[in-house]
């Protein structure tokens, strides 16, 4: 849809490239590249106010999208009536092959719709025609931007800045490249220009808050965001998101349940809404509020797995509690994996082998090769039928590709072995494994040289206190392999 849209701006027919652009967004209405070009065609038809209003939906949609700022830095330094303008441009040219601004509004065109190469063969023609020109170096600046050269970016607006002091693109690019440099102070500086200069740049707002929140201030953030959540137009699920955790981070749980609550309601595949809410419910300690929230929402999204995950660990593990939500889980998704996982977890917790076995069979019916199924799977077997229980594991390894992988697997069979007595058997495969990684290992440093003699021990005062160095030996981290067997015991 986005290239009929541009192939139709590019004839001329403003008309169609219009309605194709209505016709996307009333198809995907929380698609922030179907507002974007509605924001171009409309500012090639000439309605100015109605682009900056479907850029600042888009920016709302994905508020940390900075060539959606771009393109609406760009809008905004337009002058006159833009459609007019590119109606204009080969008549222009054609008439005057110099005409400077005709070339500059086609870079501008061109850098909106996403084609830096035409951009920049035009900022170069146009640098021929009027060298030294401010404008140039504003444009020149913005393209190195959309390169992804701050560095660059950032000296050239620098030196636009000068030159152009009330041009707010140029203090656009100036914030955007501060921020991809990490000077956020400087970034928001230049932002409050922009805000300064157009008092209705509300796009700019998300950006903003981002800069302020990076100094540590997420208070002052969320009251940024807090004038457009008051708008149900610009309250999209993304800003309520990201307001709620910048008020999550200010500590202020009334305002964070508030926007994070609203945000994955309208979205209940927000991961990081969800976290926010699971990190405000567990520093508040309310869990009734998230029984009660999850329990709404899985009433309305019975298939979101992320929800049942969230609504089970509310439970303690293990507990009857516990087991109600998951069988409701399993109802509603029988075959998705982490809920089986789930089940098999549970089923460890309770202890029971036949439960054990039946759930890891169940598991690794959807998914074969899951390596806790295969795991929980052996280790139901190992009192009753040590010998199958081993030779399954030593199946898993055969499987498993060499590498660490493998290490890990032979690891684990080790730790069967001797939880069965056959501490030797162990032993040798341990050092079997620790022997074929030698050649991965690095070499120890070179000894240092010993001194001819130490200097003398200080003398320590009477009531000095006395230093006690702890020290514990390090445990090689569990692994999917090792969740229901205790390490080996150290043997020195």
């Amino acid at each position: 849809m986005q290239q009929k849209i541009h192939q139709a701006l590019e004839r001329g027919a403003h008309d169609e490239a219009l309605q194709l652009a209505r016709e996307w967004t009333a198809a995907e209405p929380g698609l922030a590249a179907a507002h974007r070009a509605l924001a171009h065609a409309l500012a090639q038809s000439g309605d100015a106010a109605a682009a900056l209003a479907a850029l600042d939906q888009a920016i709302a949609l994905a508020p940390d999208d900075a060539g959606l700022h771009h393109d609406r830095a760009l809008l905004l330094a337009r002058k006159g009536d833009a459609a007019a303008a590119h109606a204009a441009f080969g008549q222009s040219l054609e008439l005057d092959p110099n005409n400077l601004p005709a070339y500059l509004a086609q870079a501008r065109l061109a850098m909106s719709l996403g084609r830096l190469d035409e951009a920049e063969r035009l900022v170069r023609i146009a640098a021929r025609i009027g060298e030294g020109h401010p404008e140039l170096a504003a444009l020149d600046a913005l393209l190195a931007m959309r390169r992804g050269d701050a560095e660059r970016a950032l000296a050239l607006a620098s030196a636009a800045s000068k030159r152009l002091p009330d041009d707010p693109q140029v203090f656009s690019v100036l914030a955007f490249a501060y921020a991809a440099k990490g000077h956020h102070a400087f970034a928001e500086q230049a932002l409050r220009r922009v805000v300064d200069l157009v008092p209705d740049a509300r796009g700019v707002q998300p950006l903003l808050a981002q800069a302020v929140a990076a100094q540590g201030r997420p208070g002052e953030a969320a009251d940024l965001l807090a004038p457009l959540l008051a708008e149900p137009a610009s309250a999209t699920p993304a800003l309520l998101r990201t307001a709620g955790l910048y008020a999550l981070q200010a500590r202020r749980a009334g305002q964070a349940r508030q926007w994070l609550g609203a945000a994955l309601e309208a979205a209940p595949d927000d991961a990081l809404a969800l976290r926010g809410l699971m990190n405000l419910w567990a520093a508040t300690g309310d869990r009734d509020d998230g029984r009660a929230t999850l329990e709404s929402l899985l009433a309305a999204h019975p298939g979101n797995g992320m929800l049942w995950a969230a609504r089970q660990s509310f439970e303690q593990p293990g507990s009857a509690e516990a087991s109600a939500v998951l069988e409701r889980w399993l109802a509603a998704m029988p075959g998705h994996v982490p809920a089986l996982e789930a089940a098999l977890a549970h089923a460890g917790r309770i202890g029971d082998a036949a439960v054990v076995g039946e759930a890891a069979r169940r598991l690794l019916e959807v998914a074969p090769e899951h390596p806790a199924g295969l795991q929980f799977l052996v280790e139901s077997q190992l009192e009753a039928d040590p010998d199958a229980a081993l030779a399954r594991a030593r199946q898993i390894m055969e499987r498993t590709q060499e590498g660490p992988r493998r290490d890990v697997v032979g690891g684990w069979i080790g730790r069967l072995l001797d939880r069965l007595g056959r501490s030797e058997e162990a032993l040798s495969l341990w050092q079997e494994l620790h022997d074929g990684n030698r050649g991965r290992r690095a070499a120890p440093p070179a000894p240092a040289v010993a001194p001819q003699s130490w200097p003398a021990l200080a003398e320590a005062a009477a009531d000095a206190p006395r230093p006690v160095l702890l020290w514990g030996a390090p445990v090689r981290p569990w692994s999917a392999w090792s969740t229901c067997s205790p390490p080996p015991a150290r043997r020195c």
